[in-house]
């Protein structure tokens, strides 16, 4: 995300509903990987919030049933992540 955006810009681009989109923002926030950049009055008379990705770069890696996941952020840190995951046995059931 190169320039704030708004919920709605948001939800209208990715094509989900407006409510989904504000959970997912909450979730993001949450996770510090948004921020609201500012916000803005519009001509109505209603404020609304502009929100801005903390995250300059993300560089995931699937190894050996683990998820590595480098993120570097715009202030020019970088945090690590490191996650496992059980693969399924089956699909369909047939065994792999």
């Amino acid at each position: 995300m190169s320039r704030p955006k708004s919920a709605f810009d948001l939800s209208e681009s990715l094509g989900i509903p407006i409510a989904a989109c504000y959970r997912k923002i909450r979730l993001l926030e949450k996770s510090g990987l948004i921020f609201c950049a500012e916000r803005r009055l519009t001509q109505a008379g209603k404020r609304i919030s502009m929100f801005q990705s903390k995250v300059r770069n993300a560089h995931i890696v699937f190894e050996r049933g683990k998820i590595k996941a480098k993120l570097e952020m715009i202030d020019g840190t970088t945090e690590d992540y490191l996650y496992s995951v059980e693969m399924a046995t089956t699909i369909g059931g047939l065994d792999l």
